[in-house]
């Protein structure tokens, strides 16, 4: 991810702008992800989208929740 939207999201938490987008619920780990924010590409909004291979980050999740599980 660049440093302009890392920026562009601090910004957007800042000045609660992010308060006011829509949320996707991430299932595994029950975290709410935007759905948009001013000056971010919305694809990298969605972790799976950010990963070459969508298998591959499934398998990775699941094993994140897993071990998340297990430690708690």
């Amino acid at each position: 991810m660049s440093l302009t939207q890392t920026r562009a999201i601090i910004d957007s938490i800042h000045d609660d702008s992010l308060d006011m987008s829509n949320f996707q619920v991430m299932r595994r780990f029950n975290l709410k992800v935007p759905q948009t924010c001013f000056g971010v590409d919305t694809e990298i909004l969605r972790p799976i989208n950010c990963w070459p291979n969508k298998e591959d980050y499934k398998k990775a999740a699941k094993s994140l929740a897993e071990k998340f599980v297990k430690n708690f």
